[in-house]
């Protein structure tokens, strides 16, 4: 049967044209062909991104340099700038969490920029260290949690139990110096009596003891009293015969859970 030549079909250009039932491509669809291959082996290497890419950047090669100046802020600063060339530098990525863990102990940021590189170059040879580094981080992150939370808490308690602690000394103390008042002490020498020491009574327990103060005699005026180690302004309230409210009235500016050794603190007229 002769071979008869249909129609012309003009596609793209003229790429291809139609010799009955067959389809022959031309020369110029050959090299369209051929570039397209290219641009798009192109477009994939770069996706990936090429570690040549990343040497090649003038950025990555500027924070290698201000890692040898150990400057790791300014390194950190040039891998930035590298990503934004190229979001996909696997290099940029793997500097970034070094640095973030070893130098600016920001464990989130260095977990980030792993998990970045790994999804890059999940066969590099260094894979293994990477996941290492990642446990390591994910650590210390928890570490760092953890201890805010307990440290908060415990200081709160030791807080609590140390103003506790110095009201019920200051009660005891209260205590002691009244029973002192009321039990009479017997003459020493007197007719009768044993030459043996007599037991020290509570007063004069209460004398010897530097930490039992005589009580304050009522003021007309307000005065100032220097805060020492445990004192609390209940125990100023039981001390100079004043209420906390006045005291809290008397000192605005004051913070009674915060008071300090030393502090001047205004002590209102007694009565109050």
């Amino acid at each position: 049967m002769p071979r008869q030549k249909s129609s012309g079909i003009a596609l793209a250009g003229a790429f291809v044209y139609v010799s009955g039932m067959t389809i022959v491509p031309s020369a110029l669809f050959r090299r369209f062909a051929c570039v397209a291959a290219i641009l798009l082996l192109a477009a994939c290497t770069n996706f990936t991104g090429n570690p040549l890419d990343d040497e090649s950047n003038p950025d990555f090669q500027a924070g290698k340099r201000r890692i040898s100046a150990l400057d790791s802020r300014g390194a950190i600063e040039s891998f930035e700038k590298a990503l934004q060339t190229n979001p996909n530098s696997a290099q940029s990525h793997f500097e970034l969490g070094l640095l973030y863990e070893k130098d600016v102990r920001d464990y989130g940021s260095a977990i980030y920029h792993f998990q970045k590189y790994m999804k890059l170059r999940p066969e590099s040879n260094v894979s293994d260290m990477v996941l290492g580094r990642i446990n390591s981080c994910k650590v210390e992150l928890a570490k760092t949690v953890s201890f805010s939370l307990v440290s908060k808490n415990a200081f709160a308690e030791m807080t609590r139990l140390a103003n506790e602690n110095a009201a019920l000394r200051e009660q005891v103390m209260q205590l002691n110096m009244q029973i002192a008042r009321t039990s009479p002490v017997p003459p020493v020498g007197a007719i009768g009596e044993s030459r043996s020491a007599p037991p020290q009574s509570l007063e004069h327990t209460a004398r010897a003891s530097p930490a039992a103060p005589l009580p304050a005699a009522p003021a007309t005026s307000p005065r100032t009293h220097p805060i020492q180690r445990n004192e609390t302004f209940f125990s100023l309230s039981r001390k100079y015969g004043v209420t906390v409210a006045a005291l809290k009235a008397a000192n605005p500016t004051v913070v009674p859970e915060r008071l300090k050794v030393g502090q001047a603190i205004t002590i209102p007229p007694a009565g109050n």
